[in-house]
């Protein structure tokens, strides 16, 4: 095979990687899932990415952390919700809040961006509206 058709191959591989959840990643290697190729088309087509699917059975605790956060009114108060959470969970309430994230990001990005979407927008919005009155 052509050394360049190889160097491609593989780079959209890594696009492919790069785009999964960690917890999927590592169920491949432990051997609980495989990859299939779905299907290949054109690059000028249209591709519309599936939402990520969230487990049928979301813990209760994240759905009363969902709950918590969109209640609270700091930052701070959002931090401390958050601070004892495993990466896992953090993935999974982003996905239920739908804020993007990406595989490769760290617990503290993950806690950044989910205070941030829920709490920031918030706090900005008020500040804005207080700074036009």
């Amino acid at each position: 095979m052509n050394k360049n058709i190889c160097i491609n191959l593989l780079q959209q591989f890594t696009k492919l990687l790069d785009s999964l959840p960690e917890d999927d990643i590592e169920d491949v290697i432990k051997g609980k899932k495989c990859f299939t190729i779905e299907n290949i088309v054109r690059k000028d087509e249209v591709i519309v990415k599936k939402k990520p699917k969230i487990d049928k059975v979301v813990s209760t605790n994240l759905i009363n952390l969902e709950e918590l956060l969109t209640k609270t009114h700091s930052r701070h108060e959002a931090e401390e919700l958050l601070k004892d959470s495993k990466k896992i969970d953090l993935q999974k309430l982003a996905r239920i809040l739908d804020i993007p994230i990406q595989s490769r990001d760290t617990l503290n990005k993950i806690k950044e961006r989910i205070v941030e979407s829920t709490i920031g927008f918030k706090l900005r919005s008020q500040a804005i509206q207080n700074s036009d009155s």
